[in-house]
């Protein structure tokens, strides 16, 4: 049990800093609101009394409060303005939340270079973070992924994304992936950008299929040439079946065929089934074991 003395000692402790936590909430909640006047708290002779939780509340204010467009830009002015401000912006606490702040500016420049190409864009990856998904679950790398225009700062924002932590391998409400739009949108940087990453390609969407089975399905006269698909027939696994049984062979000979039939001037569906072909080969028992099963005849 306590003694008396140690009961009052006690008692003396609690009320000094529930009276000192009183206090710095009320002075905290009575800060000034304007760039001159929270200078000139920090410059007052009374600063270094202050709590220093009241102390940061200044600092943070005038960070929250600044007309910079760049947190570095205010940081510069205050600090040659107030010595007290430098000292607490060189502090563990003060540099996190100046590289809070460093983060949320560069996600802001890469959200305002994705609106400016693509319309509309409704993601805020600003307040909700890279991985932020809209309605149909795309994410802000999907939408990238999905479009053309203005390809080249596209590319740089995805890395950017990518960079501060962006999932490739995320799937919207129909189990597409930014690999698959990439694929299909013949965004072929950005697929070797994103399998660079860690993309998983043998992923699935609700229809059973691949990237690289988009990739097929999109040809153009450049498919067996490129390093993107050339990748993906590389890394991919060849037997995956879409919801129709199909694999990725079997959607390449449809391509042959279709140009076979329609007589066109350059094949490309022939090159692309000796690629897969090939590829699909070098498990010789596994070829060996498709080929009994089914009765597609390769030439």
């Amino acid at each position: 049990m306590f003694s008396k003395s140690k009961f009052s000692l006690l008692c003396m402790i609690l009320a000094f800093y529930t009276v000192h936590s009183i206090g710095s909430q009320s002075r905290s909640s009575n800060l000034p609101q304007t760039e001159s006047e929270l200078l000139a708290e920090l410059d007052s002779p009374s600063f270094d009394n202050l709590p220093f939780e009241v102390q940061f509340k200044i600092f943070e204010t005038l960070l929250n409060i600044t007309e910079d467009k760049k947190i570095d830009d205010a940081v510069a002015k205050f600090s040659r303005i107030s010595h007290k401000f430098y000292d607490i912006a060189h502090s563990n606490k003060g540099q996190k939340i100046i590289n809070e702040r460093r983060s949320r500016d560069k996600l802001q420049s890469i959200q305002d270079t994705i609106k400016s190409v693509i319309w509309p864009f409704n993601i805020d990856i600003v307040e909700n973070g890279v991985n932020a998904q809209n309605d149909a679950g795309d994410t802000a790398l999907m939408a990238i992924a999905g479009s053309k225009k203005g390809y080249e700062s596209l590319l740089r924002a995805a890395n950017d994304l990518i960079f501060y932590g962006a999932d490739v391998n995320t799937q919207n409400n129909y189990g597409a992936t930014a690999l698959m739009s990439a694929a299909w949108r013949r965004n072929d940087g950005l697929g070797l950008v994103l399998l660079k990453s860690g993309a998983k390609p043998n992923l699935q969407d609700d229809k059973g299929k691949t990237a690289l089975m988009y990739y097929i399905e999109s040809f153009d006269d450049m498919t067996y040439t490129s390093p993107f698909f050339n990748e993906l027939v590389s890394d991919s696994d060849l037997y995956l079946q879409d919801n129709e049984s199909n694999i990725a062979l079997d959607l390449a000979l449809k391509v042959k065929n279709k140009e076979e039939e329609m007589n066109y001037m350059t094949r490309n569906g022939k090159p692309m089934v000796t690629k897969i072909e090939n590829e699909m080969k070098k498990d010789k028992k596994r070829f060996a074991r498709y080929m009994m099963e089914n009765t597609l005849t390769i030439d």
